[in-house]
């Protein structure tokens, strides 16, 4: 009798929580990343800042391109989609990637760091047009 119910509850507490793992674990094939560790070396994952974006892996960004100033903004979170689908996000960048390997985000631009602007730019560039 007490093996029965044992038994009994241990199924009931198995398929209470089977649902709640299967909406997490599995990850529907349209969300390519979880995490930047899931990228290709030279890429992340990101998210979009509107309801319901799907992350992807996307590349770093090279010379040139615009970059976050403030930071790598990342987001550890829980993705809820409409049809009931939970996705676990770990470390995923909002919007962009950070500048690739070696280079430095000035002035919201990915540079390599020897050609870093500084606060003297606007002189330096004024005196080099008065000659």
């Amino acid at each position: 009798m007490t093996q029965r119910l044992i038994f009994a509850v241990a199924v009931m507490v198995i398929g209470m929580t089977c649902p709640l793992y299967a909406g997490v674990m599995k990850r529907p094939r349209y969300v390519q990343c979880q995490s930047s560790l899931e990228c290709m070396p030279g890429n992340c994952c990101t998210i979009g800042e509107v309801r319901f974006s799907i992350p992807q892996c996307q590349p770093l960004q090279e010379e040139g391109d615009v970059c976050r100033p403030s930071g790598h903004a990342t987001l550890n979170t829980t993705l809820v989609y409409p049809d009931g689908t939970q996705v676990e996000l770990t470390d995923v960048h909002i919007m962009l990637c950070p500048c690739s390997y070696g280079m430095t985000c000035d002035d919201g631009i990915c540079r390599d760091p020897s050609q870093k602007r500084g606060f003297n730019h606007l002189m330096e560039e004024a005196s080099i047009q008065d000659d």
